[in-house]
């Protein structure tokens, strides 16, 4: 069965072959040529996709480079500039604490002599 259905897949495309070239509206070397640009346009755009994603994958390895080699610099800048906050910080809250621990003293005693009167 599969021995007659690839004779007749043959048979079929040689018939239809012959007819496409028999019946064709116009010769052979138009229709190459007709064919020829489209190609030739596609090529080009294939070619043009290719060197594109070339491209891209050339910066996104630079981009990759450039993040190795400035993230850890920004990390200890960051990590400076976070230790030097909290140097400037902590005195302040000490600070602000105490206020509050005089404050809270003010309030507990202004409230003591309020219930007094």
């Amino acid at each position: 069965m599969a021995k007659g259905f690839f004779k007749g897949l043959l048979f079929g495309g040689l018939v239809g072959g012959f007819g496409g070239l028999l019946f064709a509206p116009q010769k052979g070397q138009k229709t190459r040529e007709e064919f020829a640009e489209p190609l030739h346009l596609m090529s080009d755009d294939v070619q043009s996709v290719k060197k594109d994603y070339q491209t891209v994958i050339e910066k996104a390895d630079e981009l990759q480079d450039l993040a190795k080699m400035l993230i850890p610099d920004f990390q200890k800048s960051m990590e400076k500039s976070v230790r030097a906050f909290e140097f400037q910080a902590e005195p302040r809250i000490a600070r602000i604490n105490e206020q509050l621990s005089v404050i809270q003293a003010h309030l507990s005693s202004f409230s003591k002599e309020e219930s007094t009167e």
